[in-house]
């Protein structure tokens, strides 16, 4: 019997996925089902206060040795201790794993590698990239696909548009490569990011629908991915446009120029009861205590609740102020020194916060918009890479337009120089099996043969360094990237007479490269070596030329994207 092949999506949203994830941690480490208490809609304050408490349990730490403050009314004062989680020993705390031990980047040790990743983006010639998503296209149903026929570039980029704005980024590979000048050879520095669809502050309110395609699915798991890794230790981010939007709300929740809140009906009392106490405690001239913590007989407070109090401080009393804790809402009298210390500790935490948020997209900003000490901008690397640009863009930049020449002009403004490794395989291959005979794997071994131009791994990267291959992990796929360029680029320079011509003189600008009269054609390299090639080349041309000529190496093959699928075969950027 034949099967039809069948696909789904599902999808979750990431802030309910995060408790997910946390009640799936608490099932692994108790062994047991946690217990869940109902948690109310809202509480019904009480008009009793503890008594009998002690001086240490009536006051917070800080404060002196008066007595407390206390009024019989629906908001009472908190008796507890503040207390921290300072740890003595620093030894015990364990240390996380450095890239030097592990290539994969997760969120325990990204914010220490950041800045080692930043430099050598910056020290780069080029950079390959790599990615892993949840889903590639629409789910199929079971029913016979109708038979593929060429699309035109609009077509074939909003069926992509639509299938990248569906799903999501699961793995960043980077491999930043710089050329050795004392050694003669390539230092390759791959690196596998895991991304979070979870937001690191949950405060900010930013949440996402996380899709997954299942065949896509089935896919990733057949080669290995770790799932868990992403889920738990992915790395998080924030767009560009999230940020901002971050970044403006709490503009006016600082300024006071946010609407207020409405209050529900049925927390009305509670509203007017902290009003009052508010009110008796301000105009109080004997009062002993120098704050009042507003909370619930339960010692407990929700998130609106918390909110209430402040906006009720904020609006109506300019010579308080408040801070919120977990169970309570402390309310002191405010003067000039303490608000501005204050506004600067607030507006710390929130440049470190979202410091944190944005994660990722630290490193993706310094390839859109790089602060290299030449200057130049980020020569990208890529294989078949059309749907990586895509997604890149619309998780950490911005929205897609609409049409594929605006996403052309938004590309090629960030990157002048992007070179598609399939592209470069197959320029001078126009057969029906070019496609298929031009997956990285198989370009993989038809030149795993050749010696030069050399390329080594950084003593800090060396994951890759085994025989064992990794492909479909978006590290090592990025790092075969980069040494399928430059190999395929050394056999161009050879085929051209390019490497004959070191030092680059006037005279060679002037009449540019030439072509090989007989095409050179990559896919139908034997898989054994090759001894017609001498493979003497020991680096490739470089992708910023001193002259302007527009005949230099690359133009023939860079800001050329293949897309097999579509009627004239290729997408160019510029």
């Amino acid at each position: 019997m034949q099967l039809s092949s069948c696909t789904a999506t599902l999808r979750f949203h990431s802030r309910r996925f995060g408790k997910l994830l946390l009640f799936s941690q608490t099932l692994f480490r108790s062994g047991t089902l946690p217990r869940f208490l109902p948690w109310p809609a809202h509480e019904t304050l009480s008009r009793q206060f503890r008594s009998g408490a002690t001086k240490q349990e009536q006051q917070p730490a800080g404060h002196g040795n008066k007595k407390p403050y206390i009024r019989s009314v629906q908001c009472r004062i908190v008796r507890g201790k503040f207390t921290s989680g300072e740890v003595t020993d620093p030894d015990a705390i364990p240390r996380p794993p450095t890239i030097a031990e592990s290539m994969q980047l997760t969120s325990t040790i990204f914010d220490e590698q950041r800045p080692e990743i930043i430099e050598k983006l910056r020290r780069s010639m080029f950079v390959a990239f790599d990615l892993e998503f949840s889903g590639v296209g629409k789910p199929k149903t079971g029913l016979r696909q109708p038979p593929r026929t060429k699309q035109s570039l609009q077509e074939c980029y909003q069926a992509m548009k639509e299938a990248v704005e569906m799903y999501q980024l699961l793995q960043v590979g980077l491999c930043p490569v710089e050329w050795n000048e004392g050694d003669k050879n390539y230092i390759a520095s791959p690196i596998n990011i895991y991304v979070s669809p979870i937001v690191a502050q949950q405060n900010f309110n930013v949440d996402r629908v996380f899709s997954l395609q299942s065949s896509t699915l089935a896919f990733l798991a057949n080669n290995g991915f770790d799932f868990n890794t992403q889920l738990r230790q992915g790395v998080p981010y924030l767009t560009r446009e999230e940020e901002k939007n971050i970044r403006a709300t709490w503009q006016e929740e600082e300024t006071g120029k946010q609407r207020p809140t409405p209050i529900d009906p049925s927390l009305q009392q509670f509203a007017d009861d902290c009003i009052k106490a508010l009110e008796e405690w301000e105009n109080d001239p004997d009062a002993p205590w120098d704050f009042i913590n507003i909370t619930t007989d339960r010692n407990l407070m929700s998130n609106y609740q918390r909110l209430i109090v402040h906006q009720i401080v904020k609006t109506r009393f300019p010579k308080l102020q408040s801070v919120g804790k977990s169970t309570f809402v402390c309310v002191t009298r405010a003067n000039e020194e303490m608000i501005n210390k204050r506004k600067a500790e607030s507006e710390e935490l929130f440049n470190q916060q979202l410091d944190s948020a944005i994660g990722l997209r630290h490193i993706v900003d310094e390839l859109f918009d790089p602060k290299r000490p030449d200057g130049r901008r980020t020569v990208l690397v890529g294989h078949n890479l059309f749907m990586d640009l895509l997604h890149l863009y619309n998780c950490f930049i911005g929205k897609l337009p609409d049409k594929v020449e605006e996403f052309v002009h938004l590309i090629h403004t960030s990157f002048p120089i992007v070179i598609d490794t399939k592209y470069l395989a197959t320029c001078h291959d126009d057969s029906a099996t070019a496609n298929s005979a031009s997956t990285l794997q198989l370009l993989e071994s038809l030149l795993r043969f050749q010696a030069n131009p050399k390329i080594l791994l950084h003593p800090d990267h060396t994951q890759y360094a085994s025989t064992t291959e990794a492909y479909h992990e978006a590290g090592y796929d990025a790092f075969i990237t980069s040494s399928i360029l430059i190999k395929i680029a050394a056999r161009l320079a050879y085929e051209t007479g390019f490497e004959k011509q070191e030092p680059l003189t006037d005279a060679w600008v002037s009449r540019g490269p030439q072509l090989p009269q007989a095409r050179f054609n990559f896919l139908s390299l034997s898989l054994e070596k090759n001894e017609a090639y001498p493979d003497n080349v020991e680096k490739i041309p470089s992708f910023y030329c001193e002259s302007s000529d527009k005949k230099r190496f690359w133009a023939p093959y860079m800001n050329r994207l293949r897309l097999f699928n579509t009627e004239g075969g290729e997408l160019r950027l510029s």
